[in-house]
């Protein structure tokens, strides 16, 4: 996945389609693509296909995935002298994801059993089609989309009026490919409690803001990469914040929103992924590499 200079949100992925014939006998076959998004994400266009077959025939140039998915036509592929025959096209796609919203289902399938693309997904079928015969092979992209979770640790007295307030901020990631985050927090306490000091730690290997207070700098991090969930290594990324606040003796309840905001304790975190941000909601890029592998029907007999 390459994001496209100066188009916020579009990105460019490249993927490939192979046909394998394994069987003795010579022939030629037909390439259909199909690219089938779900809710959230769009194809904008294909932007390539090249291949490596020897002879070629010339690629589909309205090929696009959505309405005409022919890449090409009565394409010759040689018989297998020991070594299987493969013909590999390697197709450009550029597309664009709005999940801000979206509510995307939880697991690794990409269809419904009606075959209905998911909401935030991305499916890829290729069908060869050899004498009269059709195989074909699909790949499931879930566009990675970052997730955030705000939860109170502790609220302790620490003596001479003050107060120690300590949350978690967690950063997950609900789609299977990588994708990559900004996040801020911004404290909206009442006037009358002032912030004595803060501190925040993360992960390992995560550069923090350390200028961050949480007002006139509400960044924790930037351009944080976090992988997918098919990644073994795949974990959260969460981080503490840990805020000193100088508290009266009196508080005035009537300062105090229907939001929370104007408390002791209310802070507003946002977390912005890739070039997208709409307020406090969660907008990820999508990233997804679709490939799929054709085996031709002549190669199964």
């Amino acid at each position: 996945m390459t994001p496209v200079d100066g188009e916020d949100g579009v990105y460019d992925a490249t993927y490939e389609v192979t046909v394998t014939n394994s069987g003795a006998g010579a022939g030629g076959y037909d390439l259909d693509d199909q690219l089938a998004p779900g809710e959230g994400v769009s194809i904008v266009g294909v932007q390539s296909v090249t291949s490596d077959a020897p002879d070629a025939v010339a690629i589909n140039e309205g090929f696009d995935g959505i309405d005409d998915l022919r890449i090409v036509t009565g394409q010759p592929i040689a018989g297998a002298e020991g070594a299987s025959v493969v013909h590999t096209y390697i197709v450009t796609v550029r597309y664009v994801a709005v999940l801000s919203g979206v509510e995307v289902p939880a697991g690794d399938s990409c269809t419904t059993a009606e075959g209905t693309p998911l909401p935030g997904t991305l499916n890829n079928t290729a069908t060869v089609g050899w004498n009269g015969l059709e195989g074909e092979d699909a790949e499931c992209i879930r566009p990675g989309q970052p997730t955030l979770d705000k939860a109170l640790v502790s609220a302790n007295p620490a003596g001479d009026g003050q107060w120690e307030v300590v949350y978690d901020l967690t950063v997950g990631n609900v789609g299977t490919e990588a994708t990559t985050y900004d996040l801020d927090d911004e404290f909206l306490f009442a006037q009358v409690v002032t912030v004595d000091s803060v501190s925040v730690t993360g992960p390992e290997d995560i550069e923090i803001d350390g200028s961050f207070d949480g007002d006139a700098n509400q960044r924790i991090a930037t351009d944080v990469r976090i992988i997918g969930l098919d990644d073994d290594a795949y974990a959260p990324h969460v981080y503490r914040v840990t805020v000193l606040v100088n508290v009266p003796l009196h508080f005035d309840s009537d300062v105090v929103g229907e939001d929370g905001s104007g408390s002791p304790a209310c802070t507003s975190p946002r977390c912005r992924s890739g070039k997208v941000s709409e307020g406090s909601r969660i907008t990820p890029p999508t990233t997804g590499r679709p490939s799929a592998s054709i085996a031709s029907p002549a190669s199964r007999r």
